[in-house]
């Protein structure tokens, strides 16, 4: 009760915060539909390394033989240098 009579904090003072978050849920340039655009982005990007994870021709095994590749060809540049 002691807030809500309070001199500083009325209704008008609510009135004006609750406005003040609709102007930014509401905001064209970053609001509420520019967030879920940037979560559906990012959903979209984990969906890809998912894919790309699960991918039956590129996994662990592939990359450690692309990495003993490069390890081979660095191995070979240092012998004949």
């Amino acid at each position: 009760m002691k807030l809500l009579e309070s001199p500083t904090f009325g209704l008008a003072e609510i009135k004006t915060e609750v406005k003040s978050i609709e102007d930014a849920v509401y905001h064209p340039f970053f609001g509420l539909q520019e967030i879920k655009s940037e979560v559906q982005l990012i959903e979209f990007e984990v969906q890809n390394i998912e894919e790309k994870l699960d991918s039956p021709t590129f996994r662990l095994a592939e990359i450690k033989t692309e990495v003993f590749s490069i390890g081979t060809l660095l191995e070979s540049i240092h012998s004949n240098i």
